[in-house]
């Protein structure tokens, strides 16, 4: 009898523009930034970023590679829900938050530079 060549079954990852729209928001709330403030760090519309929030449409390559960019969090995110190759101190947060925590720290979402935001090196500017 031949063996099976089966692959085992892979988890399940929703990526439809509901679960895009509150994977968005869940590390904008442990980013403790408000979307205007999330939209001058990262340079995308505030308007675009809102649709995004509002499941009014994904974003596209560029806008999610410019999230990526600024705080660390990845594709597979974004797009799939992959925690595995998110900061630590983000992923924390995000738990946090999904057990009915308040996510990184106290206090409101703020302005103020975010505490898990990338740095860009001096050889960068």
């Amino acid at each position: 009898m031949a063996e099976s060549c089966a692959m085992p079954a892979l988890p399940i990852t929703i990526t439809g523009v509901p679960a895009i729209a509150g994977r968005l928001r869940l590390t904008r709330q442990a980013l403790r930034l408000k979307q205007a403030a999330l939209c001058r760090q990262t340079g995308i519309a505030p308007n675009t970023y809102n649709q995004w929030e509002q499941e009014r449409g994904r974003p596209d390559l560029d806008g999610a590679m410019k999230l990526c960019d600024a705080f660390g969090i990845t594709l597979d995110w974004i797009y799939r829900g992959s925690m595995a190759g998110l900061p630590y101190e983000i992923a924390e947060s995000i738990r946090d938050i999904e057990r009915g925590g308040t996510g990184a720290g106290a206090g409101n979402p703020t302005d103020a530079r975010a505490p898990f935001e990338r740095r860009k090196s001096s050889a960068s500017r």
